[in-house]
């Protein structure tokens, strides 16, 4: 099996990458995206931070606050007004990983469960399973 590399720094410090399975083509997968946060959608271009301590996980997006802590803690996360004073709309709040293939993104949760049901080439289970 293959495995590409995502740079650390890329991805949130607190959670481990997570390796993609083969999809049900038989192609090998890259992530593209490892979860715990939420995202907002803003004219400017969409914001991701950590749910857990509101840190922002994109930093080149510079319409983006750089720390915005979900009010109520996780779960609760709301999006902030961004750096170009525009409101923004919650797009995703999610923990998991997602992985791109020739044919198309698979998302799934960290209990394995694929989010994106409608794509015909991702296997329906895949827990996340750490490089050795």
């Amino acid at each position: 099996m293959t495995v590409a590399q995502v740079p650390q720094s890329c991805l949130p410090s607190s959670e481990p990458p997570c390796m993609c399975p083969i999809d049900l083509n038989d192609d090998t997968g890259v992530l593209i995206n490892v979860y715990p946060g939420y995202q907002c959608a803003y004219p400017g271009g969409a914001c991701t931070w950590s749910d857990t301590d509101g840190s922002l996980q994109n930093t080149h997006q510079t319409n983006c606050p750089q720390v915005a802590p979900c009010p109520g803690g996780v779960g609760t996360c709301t999006c902030p007004i961004d750096n170009n004073l525009d409101t923004g709309v919650l797009i995703n709040q999610f923990r998991g990983y997602q992985c791109a293939y020739t044919g198309g993104a698979c998302t799934w949760d960290y209990d394995g469960d694929l989010q994106n049901t409608g794509q015909t080439n991702c296997p329906t289970v895949a827990k996340c399973v750490t490089p050795a």
